[in-house]
């Protein structure tokens, strides 16, 4: 049996707490728990936050949490427009 269950992680990384202008898109890491066969695992995730509502999601980027948080960081630091979200996801994965 599988299961899914998503959490946007805001106390474990920097980027909404710099975001200084609340109408401008901010990335955090998001964080989903599979459980397979009776296993869980965590996957990361960004998640692209405006006005405090989460506008879009790439899930599943990585099971490796500093290597989202430094992506998603990469992203807040140039200002990624949302629409560009899933192809930097996606090179991120083929990488």
């Amino acid at each position: 049996m599988k299961t899914k269950e998503k959490t946007l992680i805001t106390n474990e990384t920097p980027c909404l707490s710099n975001c200084s202008d609340s109408s401008k898109v901010t990335y955090c890491v998001i964080s989903s728990s599979l459980t397979i066969d009776g296993e869980q695992v965590t996957t990361y995730g960004i998640g692209a936050v405006k006005d405090d509502i989460i506008i879009d999601t790439a899930p599943d980027i990585s099971v490796d949490f500093d290597k989202v948080k430094s992506l998603c960081i990469l992203c807040n630091e140039n200002d990624l427009d949302p629409i560009h979200l899933h192809d930097v996801a996606q090179d991120a994965v083929a990488e």
